[in-house]
């Protein structure tokens, strides 16, 4: 079967609504098993790849400080400030807690909204005040 068709198949018997795939090469397993492991420049990537194929919409960017995301969310937020809607980042960690100020804070300063986080009550809070 065309991949085209095995996709649509797929899509269809699990009730997926219609739209755009971004597919990624298939892995074998142990790549599967280390996927979010060190690879931080191929989150970045991914997430630009979809930023990029969506020119139009807004995104709300949701992680935690316990490795890149502040990091990562603060270059995408520098390089697509009018795609970002808001930041969240729950706060996991203490140890590297003013690194990770410093990033929101320049996410802020590029009038992007941030919520720091350490209950999901507070992120609900901030979204409804917020939207």
């Amino acid at each position: 079967m065309e991949p085209v068709r095995l996709y649509q198949k797929f899509i269809d018997r699990n009730g997926l609504p219609d739209g755009i795939c971004l597919l990624n090469q298939i892995q074998n397993l142990s790549n599967v098993l280390k996927s979010g492991q060190k690879n931080h420049a191929s989150k970045f990537a991914r997430i630009v790849r979809i930023l990029e194929a969506y020119p139009t919409q807004r995104f709300i960017l949701l992680g935690d400080d316990s490795q890149h995301d502040p990091f990562i969310y603060s270059s995408l937020v520098k390089n697509f400030p009018q795609l970002i809607s808001c930041v969240y980042i729950r706060c996991v960690g203490k140890q590297k807690k003013q690194k990770v100020m410093v990033e929101l804070d320049q996410i802020s300063g590029r009038n992007v909204p941030v919520c720091y986080f350490l209950h999901s009550s507070e992120a609900l809070k901030h979204s409804e005040a917020w939207a």
